[in-house]
């Protein structure tokens, strides 16, 4: 595993805070139990990181969710198991929050789900436009990453499809769910971008109303 490999490399505290943020944006429960296995030979900061993680981990669940992950562009991550059948299992799509995280770190996150029952796309904004302007390496802007979604989504062909947005993955979320056609569509501490405006927290926003339009 390459984050494995520069976490043992790692030396500064920025150093391994960053990785250690990265680790918490992508891994997968096995992932982190994987890195664990090579405990020993990482600094002592990522050591105390893994340790919170994967006890927070076990105490979710006594075994470790069986996740398999997939990059489908360095910010869109695949997470299902490896004997996954097209039309049995349900779809999630996760629109992250600014930190590129689900609320939690990616791996507790997916430790709470029916592994055996459902696939998880996990979405991250590195722009921080609440999605408005895709997300690089996948898709250009709003209309393009439903679009996108759209291709990949008919590909997985799931047995059935949900949305959830996180803070500022929550609009999109509500929207991408709607055009997408998921039975549910869910905002969690959602942010209106229309209240954005308001309060004057346009940073990196050329619309805010870009995902109500693809709606009219």
């Amino acid at each position: 595993m390459k984050l494995g490999l520069a976490l043992r490399a790692a030396r500064t505290p920025a150093q391994i805070y960053r990785l250690c943020l990265r680790a918490d944006q992508r891994l997968s429960p096995a992932d982190l139990a994987a890195l664990a296995e090579g405990r020993a030979e990482l600094p002592e900061a990522a050591r105390a990181w893994l340790d919170t993680r994967m006890e927070a981990l076990l105490r979710t669940a006594g075994t470790v969710a069986p996740f398999g992950r997939r990059h489908l562009a360095e910010d869109v991550s695949l997470y299902a198991t490896s004997d996954r059948r097209p039309g049995t299992r349900r779809l999630l799509v996760v629109f992250c929050d600014r930190a590129q995280l689900p609320g939690i770190p990616a791996s507790l996150f997916l430790q709470h789900l029916p592994a055996g029952e459902c696939d998880v796309l996990l979405l991250r904004d590195p722009s921080a436009t609440r999605f408005l302007r895709g997300i690089p390496g996948y898709a250009e802007d709003a209309a393009g990453l439903v679009a996108r979604l759209a291709g990949d989504v008919a590909a997985l062909r799931p047995a059935g499809l949900a949305c959830l947005g996180v803070s500022a993955g929550g609009d999109p979320a509500l929207a991408a769910g709607q055009l997408l056609g998921a039975a549910v569509a869910v905002s969690v501490n959602g942010s209106d971008p229309a209240r954005a405006r308001r309060r004057g927290d346009t940073e990196g926003v050329t619309d805010g109303d870009e995902f109500a339009r693809l709606l009219a």
